[in-house]
């Protein structure tokens, strides 16, 4: 008899320091911890990578710059985002938050849209205190259930933005 041992399922549950860079691929989390700190987090991929946070994941960024170029980022399922004195920037591609997930940015974070999507639905939270939000193209859209709740924040709009099927927003 040889001993049965138990496969380990591999999940992100430490600290990244330096540049952490998705490219080409689909990277999957569910139940997991991300924390990418001091550097970058970029996607992109000519063959539309996907960066994937399901079932409760995790993600935290502190003093980060996430980009997404030909890309998409999906946080479903109850997943949340960290944003802490970090830059989000969509150049093309799309970053969607639905089923109960949680976007919250803090400390001096921005979210810059250029091209692509970012949208918000199926009672998805955003709650962004001290943050600029700048719509230079592409769209910014919530529907659905989606909250959004602002405090202190700057919102320049070029592009499109769009509130649909009951909103629930908080401006302080």
């Amino acid at each position: 008899h040889y001993p049965l041992r138990r496969q380990r399922q591999m999940c992100i549950r430490d600290s990244v320091e330096g540049d952490v860079i998705f490219e080409g691929a689909t990277h999957h989390f569910e139940d997991s911890t991300i924390n990418v700190k001091s550097d970058n987090l970029l996607l992109r991929s000519g063959n539309f990578g996907v960066l994937q946070a399901n079932a409760n994941a995790l993600v935290t960024a502190i003093n980060t710059n996430i980009t997404v170029d030909d890309g998409n980022v999906e946080f479903t399922t109850t997943s949340q985002l960290d944003s802490q004195t970090s830059n989000i920037v969509v150049n093309s591609g799309n970053i969607v938050f639905s089923d109960d997930s949680v976007l919250d940015f803090t400390s001096s974070s921005s979210l810059t849209i250029n091209t692509g999507d970012f949208d918000l639905f199926d009672r998805t939270a955003l709650t962004a205190t001290n943050t600029a939000v700048d719509v230079n193209g592409g769209n910014f859209r919530a529907f659905n259930d989606a909250t959004l709740d602002f405090s202190i924040v700057d919102m320049f709009v070029g592009g499109n933005v769009q509130f649909v099927d009951q909103i629930n927003m908080v401006v302080d």
